[in-house]
């Protein structure tokens, strides 16, 4: 009976660790198969970013010097009138009031129209690099064995060994 309890003790302790030990790899295999990435490190990283950049601030710098001249005729136009209003009549005053009214409603509609088409601008540029970087993501997630891949914005803890963003990099800008 001694004999025969000695073997299970054994046994039980032989599976219990065997068992404890299968789990124990498993965790260290598994605990990265969700990794953390800076998105806006890997965009910044890609090799065609300076180039959207600039292609972006020079557009804006356009749509600037459009709207810098745009300004200039109005302030030139409110000067004027500042400067001759009383030689004007009082029609004639209303409608030259109404002329600057006009200017300037322009000038702002235009303010706003340069801004949404500057985001439009953006969003056309960003939309290759964004692409690339997805393309990137499941080639990492695929060769890695990760079953999801997180921003960092929206992580608030990750082990430093399951941040993925250098191989997004890397394979970005292959």
């Amino acid at each position: 009976m001694k004999g025969t309890s000695l073997f299970l003790i054994v046994l039980f302790f032989m599976f219990g660790f065997r068992a404890f030990s299968q789990k124990k790899t498993e965790t260290k295999s598994t605990i990265c198969q969700i990794a953390t990435i800076q998105r806006d490190s890997v965009l910044v990283k890609l090799k065609e970013y300076p180039t959207q950049v600039k292609m972006l601030e020079a557009y804006q710098k356009q749509l600037q010097s459009e709207y810098d001249f745009k300004k200039l005729e109005l302030d030139t136009k409110v000067a004027e009138f500042q400067e001759k209003e009383k030689t004007f009549s009082d029609p004639q005053k209303q409608e030259k009031v109404q002329v600057l009214q006009k200017l300037d409603e322009d000038l702002k509609k235009y303010s706003q129209e340069a801004e949404q088409e500057l985001m439009k601008k953006e969003q056309e540029l960003l939309q290759p690099m964004n692409e690339k970087i997805n393309k990137a993501i499941e080639a990492v997630a695929a060769k890695q064995g990760y079953q999801q891949i997180m921003d960092r914005k929206s992580v608030y803890f990750s082990l430093a060994l399951c941040d993925a963003t250098k191989l997004v990099i890397d394979e970005a800008n292959k």
